[in-house]
């Protein structure tokens, strides 16, 4: 504590944020959302999504549609948060594709394409559980 209070610098400190982590990748194109998709991570390594659940959450969409609209965002962006107690805590917006755009690929829906047509048509993804690393039985070297 003595260590921070003797720096030149200011910190921000924030309520330690636990609960289930959860992202939601978002398309926008001509300043329109055209979809969101909620992924719920179930197995994170070095800050990666290994393993993640998608779900057509409403709340979390809704969430994602006032980000777009207060912030103005014309770009796809992912939002990064943590639901602790039926509460939605935003640590992150990131105004580009995240590295877990691969599930919602998985979940049908392929964001760059979708960017290039010029179709604003209602999109709907496959709920379910999406994992990038195969599973393998044996590892050897």
């Amino acid at each position: 504590k003595q260590f921070f209070l003797n720096q030149e610098f200011e910190f921000i400190a924030q309520e330690l944020l636990t609960g289930q982590m959860w992202n939601i990748d978002v398309l926008v194109k001509n300043s329109q959302i055209i979809i969101a998709i909620p992924r719920k991570d179930i197995l994170v390594r070095a800050e990666e999504s290994i393993t993640v659940e998608i779900l057509d959450d409403k709340k979390l969409i809704k969430i994602a549609q006032e980000t777009q609209e207060s912030l103005g965002i014309k770009s796809p962006f992912n939002i990064q948060g943590f639901l602790c107690k039926n509460k939605f805590y935003i640590y992150e917006i990131n105004v580009r594709f995240a590295a877990g755009i691969i599930f919602a690929y998985k979940a049908g829906i392929n964001f760059p394409k979708l960017l290039v047509e010029n179709n604003n048509s209602k999109m709907h993804f496959k709920e379910g559980v999406y994992s990038k690393i195969p599973s393998v039985n044996k590892l050897s070297v």
